[in-house]
């Protein structure tokens, strides 16, 4: 997914770089995603320009991008649907490692 895809998705109304939307707090995460239900649902806030993009326009978002993307079309902080979109966006790896299935399997 490019830039330019990640940004035309109809799932995103928005993307702020360095701090939440809403809060105007800087993040201590590396991004987050606005859900339905909330009054800034579709943005994506990401803690800096490097988790938007490894390049610009039609080069590739980065992975934590599409992560966040990933929830906004699901509508799911976590869950099979949104692994399951995570994986289909080719981020399911990422996502995998916040499924309780995996915490469970790392503490062990």
């Amino acid at each position: 997914m490019t830039i330019r895809e990640l940004l035309d998705h109809a799932n995103v109304k928005g993307v702020c770089i360095g701090c939440c939307v809403r809060t105007r707090a800087a993040l201590d995460e590396f991004g987050h995603a606005h859900l339905k239900g909330d009054p800034y649902a579709g943005f994506i806030c990401l803690r800096s320009v490097t988790e938007l993009r490894k390049g610009i326009g039609d080069l590739p978002a980065a992975s934590t991008s599409i992560h966040e993307l990933a929830h906004l079309i699901s509508n799911q902080h976590r869950g099979h649907v949104f692994h399951e979109v995570a994986r289909q966006l080719g981020v399911g790896r990422e996502a995998a490692e916040y499924h309780p299935a995996y915490k469970r399997r790392r503490s062990k």
